[in-house]
């Protein structure tokens, strides 16, 4: 989890960005919200984007995620997809985020 350890910062300034951006005028380029609940969003940050579509990289949660944890059940209507496929949180990179695939 280098990449996160050695931007921590920009991730804080990223997640102020975030919760600080007006919805009618859109997120920065960069970020996703991958969650399907409206009051516990999953903001999504790619790393990479695979083929057949689908992505892996840092997501932020308010709350821990274990009911998305690898092993767990998929509810199709409450689940993560970042670029096209389920996606679960594998590693927890601190204040937050995890690393998502």
């Amino acid at each position: 989890m280098g990449s996160y350890a050695t931007h921590r910062s920009n991730f804080a300034d990223a997640l102020r960005v975030i919760r600080e951006s007006d919805p009618r005028t859109g997120l920065p380029e960069l970020v996703a919200r991958i969650d399907t609940k409206r009051d516990q969003p999953v903001w999504f940050i790619a790393f990479w984007y695979g083929s057949p579509a689908c992505a892996a990289g840092y997501a932020h949660f308010d709350r821990r995620p274990e009911q998305y944890l690898p092993g767990r059940p998929v509810d199709p209507n409450d689940r993560l997809e970042a670029g096209g496929c389920t996606v679960h949180p594998t590693v927890e990179a601190g204040d937050g985020w995890w690393w998502v695939e």
